[in-house]
């Protein structure tokens, strides 16, 4: 399977990162970056794992961090739609399956 990371799930990462880079460490910053990376390759290694919504939308649980990899397959791919903060307002990332 491929994997298609969003601009929007992009734009995700790199707040998360600036958080952390402002707010706590380069440190965790870095654990941050590292713990995406580590769910996506679960989330490749078993893509069907994590159950889906209504809408198809799978969840994974990004390990160590208040964040959840937000995905869909369409055909042979993995569509990464957010990296969601678990405080953030649910269903913001909807807008996004157009």
């Amino acid at each position: 399977m491929t994997v298609t990371v969003r601009s929007q799930a992009h734009r995700d990462i790199s707040e998360a990162l600036q958080f952390y880079l402002d707010e706590e460490t380069p440190h965790s910053a870095e654990r941050f970056a590292g713990a995406v990376d580590k769910a996506y390759d679960e989330i490749i290694e078993a893509p069907y794992r994590y159950p889906s919504d209504r809408d198809g939308i799978r969840q994974k649980i990004i390990r160590g961090f208040p964040f959840s990899a937000l995905y869909h397959l369409n055909g042979n791919e993995i569509v990464i739609v957010s990296i969601r903060h678990h405080k953030r307002k649910p269903g913001f990332w909807r807008t996004r399956l157009s």
